[in-house]
């Protein structure tokens, strides 16, 4: 078996590295009028194979490097589910705590009292996807701490409760009050947590919160926006309140680190969690509902039957996908310093490189 398992990695590299060589990255790139593009694929242990073609800024020659750290956006609400089940596991916080256990916010006859911490982790709180822009714009370049701006909004968290709870919903401000969970019964700001029990532990030193470029230097993946007809650079992110539900950014190498601790986890063969938070992460709420997990991905199936897990994100000026198959150990992840055509981009890659989605 072992030996088979060695011939099917060694086969896969090899396709992974004929397929990504050559012009076929700058075609796409060219095609669909993007800055950059990256794509990576590892196996299990195994070294990654990766390609990263473009440019850090539309309008200037400086390219990619294979270090640079890219914007995970939403993928970001994968490591606070992850962190959760940590800080379940330690005995912090349970699965079915309810708001009302930690924060006090809505009067006692509110249904929205009640909503549990994995109802908010498989979208099931009832609250609507994002702030309004007036509360945004306040939190934009705010020199106030992050974990203070998160305990701030939660006092204005009633008007923003639109849907029936237990229903699907996106939403990104449920993230938003499990981290803040997280931050209470802790004693520690959400961004301090992820770095103790996640990027500290898996080694992955290049990952950070906010906008991958530094607003003024080619040293680093600027995003991009495409508006009124033109596709311009810019250094800018969310404010810094909605970080559990999309601020992440790290490199490829990194991103894989986890991803790989992720893909354990499927198949249990990781300790890094309990078996039942494992499970947990990966139950899926209601299979109506695109298989959406109280770990935030999403189980799909390929063209080719397997069943695997899905995850993909952007504010608006990156994307991120990721595609994890557990029966064939593999990790299949992109990523562009642009939103626009990003679905066409990730298709195509994915039709490259058989990973094709129903």
């Amino acid at each position: 078996m072992r030996a088979l398992l060695i011939v099917f990695i060694f086969h896969f590299h090899s396709y992974a590295q004929v397929a990504l060589n050559g012009d076929f990255l700058e075609s796409i790139i060219a095609k669909y009028n993007i800055p950059a593009l990256s794509v990576n694929y590892s196996v299990q242990n195994e070294n990654i194979v990766s390609q990263s073609k473009g440019v850090r800024k539309l309008n200037y020659s400086e390219p990619v490097q294979s270090i640079d750290q890219w914007h995970l956006g939403s993928c970001t609400k994968s490591m606070t589910a992850f962190l959760t089940a940590k800080l379940v596991d330690l005995g912090f916080v349970k699965w079915n705590d309810k708001i009302s256990d930690h924060l006090q916010i809505f009067s006692d006859d509110d249904e929205y009292r009640n909503v549990t911490v994995e109802m908010l982790l498989a979208h099931r709180g009832g609250f609507k996807k994002s702030f309004s822009d007036l509360v945004n714009k306040k939190y934009d370049n705010n020199p106030i701490s992050s974990r203070d701006q998160r305990k701030e909004i939660m006092t204005v968290l009633t008007k923003f409760k639109n849907f029936k709870v237990g229903e699907y919903q996106y939403s990104n401000i449920g993230y938003i009050i499990v981290g803040h969970i997280l931050e209470e019964v802790s004693n520690q700001s959400y961004e301090d947590l992820l770095k103790k029990y996640l990027f500290g532990p898996l080694e992955m030193k290049s990952c950070g919160f906010g906008p991958t470029s530094d607003g003024n230097s080619l040293n680093s993946i600027w995003g991009h926006f495409f508006y009124d007809g033109i596709l311009k650079a810019y250094h800018f992110d969310n404010p810094k309140v909605y970080s559990p539900a999309g601020r992440v950014h790290c490199n490829t190498k990194d991103w894989h680190k986890y991803l790989k601790e992720v893909l354990k986890g499927v198949n249990k063969n990781s300790d890094f969690l309990s078996k039942s938070s494992f499970e947990k992460l990966f139950k899926t709420y209601d299979e109506a509902h695109f298989g959406y997990t109280f770990g935030g991905w999403v189980w799909k199936r390929l063209k080719n039957g397997n069943r695997v897990l899905w995850h993909n994100g952007s504010n608006n000026l990156n994307y991120a996908d990721v595609i994890i198959d557990p029966d064939k150990n593999k990790i299949l992840t992109i990523n562009l310093n642009a939103r626009k055509n990003a679905e066409q981009v990730v298709s195509e890659v994915r039709k490259r490189l058989f990973f094709k989605l129903n």
